[in-house]
């Protein structure tokens, strides 16, 4: 997490600033830490740079379970995530995605809601926007965080593990939404 990230997220539980503790830096990046909500006082750890925003870390224990239990289950999904999705019809669907998206001019901060393994977040990157890429599970993060090593777009992503349905954001803090073939096709 860079630390300019803390200017633009929430509590996702009361929608309140956060506080920043960092415990390790690796470049430019907070590797660890903790962020705390200055008003109902949740703690949210960043671990290996990326902030674990979802709600699993707050609230009510009914809420917590299903949150943890959506979680583990991408967690386990990430691993086949692409060998599921890749077949004639959806490559095509992809394309016309990606097509659209350009159609829609994006430019300047963009969220990709439910990123997944990064299809649309590496495609926003690679065309100059700054992307906010969310998803509940980690794993589907780390995934989409080594594509964009291997092409060179990490400078321009930021990664934010968090739900679809409490996002962790300040109002207005983005030219663009995005959740294609994501997060909100599930729900």
């Amino acid at each position: 997490m860079r630390e300019e990230t803390l200017s633009i997220i929430a509590c996702p539980f009361c929608g309140n600033s956060l506080t920043l503790d960092v415990k390790k830096w690796w470049k430019d990046h907070i590797w660890t830490g903790m962020l705390t909500c200055k008003k109902c006082r949740n703690n949210y750890p960043i671990i290996e740079g990326i902030p674990n925003l979802n709600l699993s870390r707050a609230g009510k224990s009914l809420i917590k379970y299903k949150y943890v239990q959506v979680e583990k289950y991408y967690n386990h999904y990430a691993a086949v995530h692409d060998i599921n999705y890749h077949n004639p019809e959806l490559y095509y669907m992809r394309k016309v995605e990606n097509h659209v998206i350009s159609l829609s001019r994006p430019k300047g901060t963009v969220v990709d809601i439910g990123c997944g393994t990064g299809k649309q977040t590496l495609f926003l990157a690679s065309i100059n926007c700054k992307v906010y890429a969310v998803d509940i599970s980690r794993k589907m993060l780390s995934t989409t965080r080594q594509k964009a090593h291997s092409l060179g777009l990490q400078d321009k992503i930021e990664f934010i593990q968090a739900s679809a349905d409490y996002l962790p954001f300040q109002e207005g803090v983005f030219n663009r939404a995005y959740s294609i073939f994501g997060a909100y096709n599930h729900a």
